[in-house]
């Protein structure tokens, strides 16, 4: 008898002795500003802006045109080569519907070393890129505060020469800079 108890509560120890993880899915989410998600079986961080050649933050980085295009850039933390797009069309920044997907959006991985002769031309192998118009992708803005924008992203990205990734866990927070233009669409001042 002394020995079944002995058994049991050796195993009860074990089994409340296991560290278990306590982190959620809202644990896991970046600090700051991101786009992260699961591309095939990589996963990947973008966190830093695009650069131009000067060294500053390429306007492209984050911002809303005042014509209905808002465009949003990432470079990879661990891997600098590498970029990630998102482009939101017919879209104002005042009147994106929440948790609903976008009808016309873009997404793109980069690769800045590709030995492509041209990006996202017919020999480019290493460059994916998805577009709502002709192939599924869901792209729903969760948030929208004081101009930051926090979404999810899935869908199949493809190369020109037919690769093709899933996205799984797409997620994105940024603040977008509102950018005013010669060209203005007369529903939305």
């Amino acid at each position: 008898m002394k020995f079944n108890i002995l058994i049991v509560l050796s195993w009860l120890l074990i089994v409340f002795s296991c560290k278990k993880d306590q982190s959620t899915p809202e644990q896991n989410i970046p600090k700051g500003e991101f786009v992260s998600g699961k591309f095939g079986s990589d996963s990947f961080t973008f966190i830093y802006p695009f650069y131009n050649d000067t060294n500053l933050p390429d306007t492209l980085s984050n911002v809303a045109y005042s014509f209905g295009f808002i465009s949003i850039h990432r470079n990879n933390a661990k891997i600098p080569t590498q970029g990630i797009a998102l482009y939101f069309l017919d879209s104002w920044l005042d009147s994106l519907p929440l948790n609903k997907p976008l009808p016309y959006c873009e997404l793109q991985l980069l690769n800045f070393n590709c030995n492509s002769d041209t990006t996202f031309g017919p020999n480019d192998s290493c460059n994916y890129t998805c577009s709502s118009i002709s192939q599924p992708l869901d792209i729903r803005i969760t948030n929208k505060k004081d101009d930051t924008l926090t979404g999810t992203f899935s869908g199949v990205i493809r190369t020109r020469t037919g690769l093709s990734k899933e996205v799984t866990d797409g997620r994105f927070r940024i603040k977008i800079i509102r950018k005013q233009d010669q060209l203005k669409s007369p529903s939305h001042k």
